[in-house]
């Protein structure tokens, strides 16, 4: 595999968050053209094709026939990249990265304020009044009613009638 001609990138000068060095995993960079994932292959980004032109997906077959022409060769492909870290330092670097970010998110978390409770039911003012108010005040209209002689439209039906408009 030739590399693309560039000069090579420092390790150091790369974000961390943009390398995987971990033990035990394939070693991955972000290619700094198409900014994909791609595998380190003796200390390069292994070749891969451009993807600003893929092709769009959709429910019908590519092609038929004769094979599609092939995607062109990203200009980050095949980039060298000097490995001036140890896998120690890149995760101390990854850290130091990770609690600068954090540095800059606000901790504080904002909420809406919170709502006064409800007044209790036993607390509040009645909307209607109560029952003896309500006799109160027709007995008193009633009796200036009589007194006045206005009463006449309506007669009580029986003596409980009676009994309790006088009252």
């Amino acid at each position: 595999m030739r590399h693309n001609g560039r000069a090579p990138i420092k390790a150091s000068r790369m974000r961390p968050e943009h390398l995987n060095l971990r033990e035990g995993e394939t070693p991955l960079a972000v290619c700094p053209d198409c900014e994909s994932w791609h595998r380190l292959t003796r200390s390069m980004i292994s070749p891969h094709r451009d993807s600003s032109d893929t092709p769009t997906k959709t429910g019908e077959r590519r092609y038929y026939g004769d094979k599609p022409e092939r995607r062109r060769r990203c200009p980050g492909s095949a980039q060298r990249i000097t490995m001036d870290l140890t896998p120690e330092q890149w995760g101390q670097a990854l850290l130091a990265a990770d609690s600068t970010a954090t540095g800059r998110r606000s901790a504080r978390q904002h909420h809406k304020p919170i709502q006064a409770p409800a007044t209790p039911v036993t607390k509040m003012v009645p909307a209607l009044p109560h029952a003896a108010d309500v006799l109160a005040a027709y007995s008193k209209h009633l009796k200036e009613c009589r007194k006045s002689g206005a009463a006449r439209g309506r007669r009580p039906r029986d003596a409980g009638d009676a009994a309790r408009l006088r009252s």
